[in-house]
């Protein structure tokens, strides 16, 4: 895609998606609002900030706590120790990456995702079913081809109704049937 058409799909995207704007604004309000306010709790949709004076925590919905370290208001922005990156080896701190309410949306959306999958890994293992693997959103079980419609069935309950924590959030699966994993 040319430049044009990555801005024009983005911008169709945000017109036809506004809860984007709306949660993301309530997003970056609790987080400069912490940022501010030392010691105290913010609350966003479904998640709650606080700043410590070093680091931006973090609490999911789900309890899970998170943290951008060694945040700070620089430059009209909120900054954090960008500590996934390697520095370069004559630098003398851990680069730096600007927050916006893009990345609380996507952070806290990806996490409270891993945290649904972990339920379910659980829930799935309680049934003593053999989990052989998981990719980011995907389970594979390997079961007996005549247990497998029951497999189905209970992954089907399981990955579509949410642990108390996540009341309210549209949980929907695809599964396939397959002898050998594929795509």
């Amino acid at each position: 895609m040319t430049e044009g058409e990555v801005q024009r799909a983005i911008s169709a995207w945000t017109r036809n998606n506004p809860w984007m704007s709306t949660q993301g604004s309530a997003l970056d309000t609790a987080v400069w609002s912490a940022m501010r306010h030392k010691g105290r709790e913010f609350s966003g949709p479904r998640v709650t900030y606080m700043f410590d004076g070093v680091h931006l925590w973090y609490v999911l919905p789900s309890g899970r706590i998170l943290c951008y370290p060694f945040a700070k208001i620089e430059k009209n922005s909120v900054t954090y120790a960008k500590s996934a990156w390697k520095p370069k080896s004559d630098a003398k701190e851990w680069p730096r990456a600007r927050l916006w309410f893009g990345d609380y949306l996507n952070n806290t959306t990806q996490a409270t995702a891993n945290d649904l999958l972990r339920h379910a890994l659980r829930e799935l293992d309680d049934l003593y079913y053999d989990i052989v693997l998981h990719v980011h959103d995907e389970i594979v079980l390997e079961v007996k081809e005549e247990d497998a419609d029951k497999a189905i069935e209970d992954m089907t309950r399981i990955m579509t109704t949410p642990p108390s924590w996540a009341e309210g959030m549209p949980l929907n699966i695809g599964i396939k049937k397959m002898k050998r994993y594929g795509k």
